[in-house]
């Protein structure tokens, strides 16, 4: 009989899910959540964005809590979710609103199609990353992954941020050595549309868990509440062994995050 194993999802968009779902989360194990600003549809000026914030810090940080899950949040401009109109005004004042609202983390942001403007706040985002001393959540699309993530590395490299400050983030077989040999974080992403539970358990299993966390990205579109309690199965039906399970569901993300086990 296998004892319990706490975990911490480092990529959520709690604002899309219920309380009851939250709550259920923590019956599951779940002792920490990283709230990240997704791209909420688009978003006509900067001052909605950064009313988003607001949310992320006074609701989803209070839902979490009564929930019994610990919260951070992360504050960024999706790249799907770049504001239309007072993008300067956001980018000029991006780190005093991660201070004003207490944020633990810079994103989710990165490159979805690309171009002149995503590359513009992606480098922002590094920029404030040095300034605030704050982790990014970074972003890599689906299509043209490699591609996407080979310039935000060179995004990354230019910046002069350290690259163990970075979670590059819902990484695949493909692009997973590309984010391990640059030193950033990789973050799995157990999602109907990026990994199931089997294929992050044989990445880690493949790679070992250095510098690996897993998520769940959970938010509005279908996605899979319980992901890492089925991929601690499916590393378990694997036949890893418990200190490697712990390491990738809980150990790795409490050392980025400051969480005492």
């Amino acid at each position: 009989m296998y004892e319990p194993i706490d975990f911490i999802d480092m990529h959520m968009h709690a604002e899309s899910r219920s309380f009851e779902d939250l709550s259920k989360l923590y019956l599951a194990g779940c002792r920490g959540g990283l709230a990240v600003s997704g791209p909420g549809g688009g978003y006509s000026t900067a001052e909605g964005l950064a009313d988003h914030f607001r949310r992320l810090d006074v609701l989803e940080r209070k839902r979490l809590e009564d929930a019994g899950i610990h919260p951070w949040i992360a504050v960024g401009a999706h790249p799907a979710g770049i504001p239309e109109q007072g993008l300067d005004w956001f980018l000029d004042n991006w780190a005093e609103l991660a201070r004003r609202f207490n944020a633990s983390a810079i994103g989710e942001v990165g490159l979805f199609k690309g171009g002149e403007q995503e590359e513009l706040v992606l480098a922002r985002a590094f920029e404030v990353a040095k300034e605030t001393g704050l982790v990014v959540v970074m972003h890599t699309p689906v299509d043209r992954k490699l591609q996407a993530l080979e310039r935000s590395l060179q995004l990354l490299a230019h910046s002069g941020l350290d690259a163990m400050q970075v979670i590059a983030d819902h990484l695949t077989r493909e692009t997973l050595p590309l984010a391990k040999n640059a030193g950033c974080h990789l973050g799995l992403s157990v999602h109907p549309v990026k990994l199931s539970p089997e294929q992050a358990s044989q990445l880690v299993d493949e790679f070992g868990p250095d510098r690996i966390v897993l998520n769940s990205d959970m938010g509005a579109s279908p996605s899979h509440l319980f992901a890492i309690p089925a991929s601690i199965s499916a590393m378990r039906d694997m036949a890893l062994d418990e200190q490697t399970i712990r390491t990738v569901v809980f150990s790795n993300a409490a050392a980025i995050m400051g969480m005492k086990p």
